[in-house]
């Protein structure tokens, strides 16, 4: 069972799909962002020269998920898009 101010529900019934996504993504890659950006390369077919440095982020938009499932019509007193850019 979640917290009081998720309403009892826990984070995967609140969040959409794509976001937990990208963040198990992010978590499998970060430690070995080269070999992953390889892969990439390889499978879409892009020239061997294009170097980096690389990192690997995703975005989180926590505070609009809470919004959207727990306010859907209340007048927004901040942007609808607070996000959280993690990157490493």
């Amino acid at each position: 069972m979640g917290p009081s101010y998720f309403k009892g529900l826990d984070w995967a019934q609140i969040t959409r799909e794509e976001r937990a996504f990208c963040a198990e993504l992010e978590r499998r890659v970060r430690d070995d962002v080269d070999d992953f950006v390889d892969l990439l390369k390889h499978e879409a077919g892009l020239p061997a020269d294009v170097m980096g440095p690389w990192n690997c982020a995703f975005e989180a938009c926590f505070y609009r998920d809470y919004l959207h499932r727990f306010r859907p019509k209340e007048k927004r007193k901040y942007s609808p898009k607070r996000t959280f850019d993690l990157a490493c």
